[in-house]
């Protein structure tokens, strides 16, 4: 598997923009080219994500070819990718996959989004069909979505419903939401491309409009418009072109799990485990092995989690795979599988064969009309 390197990259300001959908990709896309000092005839394949344009703007089916096509970027394969709010994730996992499997030398990741338009309750509606639309009706009357529903986003009151489990778990306040608000927007003030961003007080945020108990406005993140994007390169390539950048140290795309009930009285529970695991960690290694920190851990590091993992040294007792014995052999014991019966019957054929090969020339070297060798 080869190394990823991100060689180049570009965003556009988040905002409530009136600027098309593809002019906002390709001032990413221009943006992230220029940065890695390549051309659009450099790149080999374009990954795309994108999440709601069909519902939004109408366009389905080739997103990314309508957003690339005015760069000049086309006759190669352009992959769309709609993953919900991991679409654009999702499309960087395929690229970075592609690139270190060799697949490709130079790749274009693209994620684009708009959401605002004239009417502001389409933006919104689009981003509520991220659920099973069937059990939608269901959802809402276990959440107890009440007065006001039509006018925001379904997944405030999914949230609010997560934030009241997670109060009730963890003894958390709605002050101690408001403190994470203060932070963001603390951050986002340092931010040029960041939508908002100043200096807030935990009051200011407890005091601007309910949108979802616990919820209020300043805790719910906007609808927007914006693209990002970036160049990806192997590391041979990177070599040839003169290419830097950070590597991809890692790429995980995992389903979404739907929300479980969490009763307050698994708050117990909870800190066994953490103090179980806490234990864990401080108790001394007793295994015999050497924990090596992560950071001078070598050997694939710099690799995705799709490249093949190092082999495990088998432990005492273990079958092929290293899980533990079947039940009924000790430790050290074996059951051996039909397909390891047929390995060695073959086997054992094999060295029969080479033993009767070996006889005949043997015999042959010693047939009528040829001289026996002499005994020493």
């Amino acid at each position: 598997m080869d190394t990823v390197i991100v060689a180049g990259a570009g965003m556009t300001r988040f905002e409530k923009s009136p600027r098309s959908l593809r002019a906002l990709a390709g001032d990413a896309v221009r943006d992230a080219l220029a940065d890695a000092g390549l051309d659009v005839t450099d790149i080999e394949a374009a990954y795309v994500g994108n999440a709601v344009a069909g519902l939004v703007t109408g366009q389905e089916m080739i997103r990314g070819q309508v957003m690339l096509r005015p760069l000049g970027i086309e006759g190669i394969p352009i992959f769309n990718i709609e993953n919900a709010c991991a679409s654009s994730s999702s499309a960087l996992h395929l690229a970075c996959q592609a690139v270190a499997c060799g697949a490709h030398d130079i790749v274009l990741c693209l994620g684009a989004e708009k959401l605002t338009g004239a009417d502001k309750a389409v933006g919104l509606a689009a981003i509520g069909t991220a659920v099973d639309v069937e059990l939608r009706a269901e959802m809402a009357e276990r959440l107890g979505s009440g007065e006001g529903a039509a006018q925001r986003s379904f997944f405030m009151d999914i949230y609010a419903g997560m934030a009241r489990d997670y109060m009730a778990l963890s003894g958390a306040t709605e002050r101690d939401f408001a403190a994470v608000v203060v932070k963001n927007q603390h951050n986002g003030a340092r931010n040029p491309r960041a939508q908002y961003g100043g200096e807030l007080t935990v009051e200011e945020v407890l005091a601007s409009r309910s949108v979802v108990e616990p919820l209020t406005l300043l805790m719910c993140s906007p609808i927007s418009d914006g693209a990002a994007a970036i160049v990806l390169a192997s590391e041979r390539a990177a070599r040839r072109r003169s290419l830097s950048g950070p590597r991809v140290r890692a790429s995980v795309v995992v389903s979404g799990q739907p929300p479980r009930q969490i009763r307050p009285d698994r708050r117990v529970g909870r800190a066994r485990r953490e103090g179980g695991l806490r234990a864990g960690r401080d108790r001394p290694d007793r295994s015999g092995l050497r924990r090596t920190p992560r950071r001078e851990r070598s050997g694939g590091a710099d690799h995705l989690r799709a490249a093949r993992p190092r082999a495990a040294r088998r432990r005492p007792g273990a079958d092929q795979v290293g899980a533990h014995p079947p039940r009924g052999l000790t430790a050290g014991q074996h059951q051996r599988r039909p397909a390891e019966q047929g390995s060695s019957d073959r086997r054992d054929r094999r060295r029969a064969g080479l033993r009767g090969l070996l006889a005949a020339a043997r015999a042959g070297r010693r047939a009528p009309g040829r001289r026996a060798p002499a005994s020493r």
